[in-house]
């Protein structure tokens, strides 16, 4: 393991597919040539105002607190719509929607119609109408029934999916694969499921996801919720062991450099902000991150004098609590910290075990710093801190089966204040 490495060690991976983003492109037409295409088959009309949502909540099937997505409406007025943007939840005519995801980034998608109040665009995607038929940045969509004819199926001209529709709803995205020139066909499971009920759009599900749509006359906590919150509470307590709070003001380090034995190294120097407090998570801790920076500098030193790579790594704060530097820093609902959204909380003699899917760490804690970290599983690694009193002196780690290189982390202290 690189010093890189390290400084960004968590329990375990975390693939965060949170949200359905719409097709895969590729650079030509699917062989066999594109059936005879019917574009106003590709759109229907806003619902009525009622039933336009006010938002989405979006939950990871692995767990952890949700990605949502706020809708906001510049006019109350009826639009057309492609009716594959559905899957996005985009059933009225939103002026914006702005999603939050684990991270606790704002990103914003703007929509823009014409004078007829046609949706022409979702941020640089643009759609052409011709009358009420439109067409996706230039590639159409192609009309074809199911055997039975009980739903309308779009093949995009540039996608790789298929689209099924029924009374002007989208119910699935699929992947396809080409039969015949006049007849893509579906591929597996649905890639996106919608549901509906007898007027609202309900649920957008993927494999990894499900997304509950609310309305303004709606409110309730969902399911996966309320599961994560009774299974938080069960281990409240030790987990408790495993979030800190930043050491005081005159203790945050200047600088942190981590050395290894090949003689590379990484320099980091942090900035501070008026923040004087923060809450921190163990995997940020054990990395040497226990003040409140707002930035640091961060620059990398290859062995034998090759040239230095530098740039700035900012901090994310939501609120108190730190949220993201190299790496995500994930959060309970409960407000402590976790590796990841599956570990479970264990008390120890000396600390707590923290047990996740593919991982197994142990972690000593006194006088409420932790002061060793030893991962178990899937390999063998011991990190230890020394710390004089509030100030943390060093990290040793010791080199694992897996990892011969050892790395030794030191700080300087007693910074210069800005001018």
């Amino acid at each position: 393991m690189s010093v890189r490495t390290y400084l960004s060690w968590t329990l375990g991976a975390l693939a965060a597919a949170l949200a359905a983003g719409g097709c895969t492109k590729k650079s030509s037409s699917p062989a066999g040539g594109a059936p005879a295409h019917q574009p106003a088959r590709a759109s229907t009309d806003s619902l009525p105002r009622a039933d336009w949502p006010t938002r989405i909540v979006v939950f990871d099937r692995r767990g952890g607190p949700p990605t949502t997505a706020t809708f906001t409406y510049a006019s109350d007025a009826p639009c057309k719509l492609p009716v594959t943007l559905h899957e996005h939840g985009v059933v009225g005519c939103p002026s914006t929607i702005e999603v939050i995801g684990i991270d606790r980034v704002a990103r914003r998608t703007e929509y823009r119609y014409d004078a007829e109040h046609h949706l022409v665009a979702e941020d640089k995607n643009e759609y052409a109408w011709d009358g009420d038929a439109v067409t996706d940045s230039g590639a159409s969509y192609h009309a074809f029934s199911d055997p039975g004819g009980a739903n309308l199926w779009l093949g995009h001209d540039d996608a790789m999916a298929v689209f099924q529709v029924k009374d002007g709803h989208l119910l699935a995205r699929y992947h396809f694969e080409q039969e015949a020139p006049d007849k893509p066909i579906a591929v597996g499971e649905p890639a996106v499921t919608l549901t509906w009920s007898a007027r609202r759009l309900e649920t957008i599900e993927t494999d990894s996801t499900k997304g509950y749509v609310e309305y303004a006359d709606t409110a309730a906590p969902h399911p996966e919720e309320t599961a994560a919150r009774e299974r938080e509470a069960k281990d409240h307590d030790a987990a408790a062991l495993a979030t800190f709070t930043s050491v005081p003001r005159a203790d945050w380090p200047c600088t942190r450099v981590a050395t290894q034995p090949d003689g590379s190294a990484i320099v980091d120097t942090f900035s501070y902000g008026a923040q004087d407090s923060c809450t921190i998570g163990s995997d940020a801790m054990i990395s040497g991150l226990v003040g409140c920076p707002t930035e640091y500098h961060h620059e990398e030193k290859p062995p034998g004098g090759g040239t230095p790579s530098a740039w700035t790594v900012t901090v994310r704060y939501d609120g108190p609590r730190m949220i993201g530097a190299q790496q995500s820093f994930l959060w309970r609902y409960d407000g402590l910290a976790t590796p990841t959204y599956d570990t479970t909380f264990t008390r120890t003699p000396t600390g707590v075990s923290m047990q996740a899917e593919g991982g197994s760490v142990e972690l000593a804690v006194s006088a409420g710093h932790p002061t060793a970290m030893t991962m178990t599983a899937p390999s063998h690694l011991t990190s230890t801190l020394t710390w004089k009193g509030t100030r943390l002196i060093g990290i040793e780690r010791a080199a694992g089966a897996n990892d011969p290189d050892a790395v030794s982390v030191s700080f300087t202290y007693d910074c210069k204040p800005p001018k």
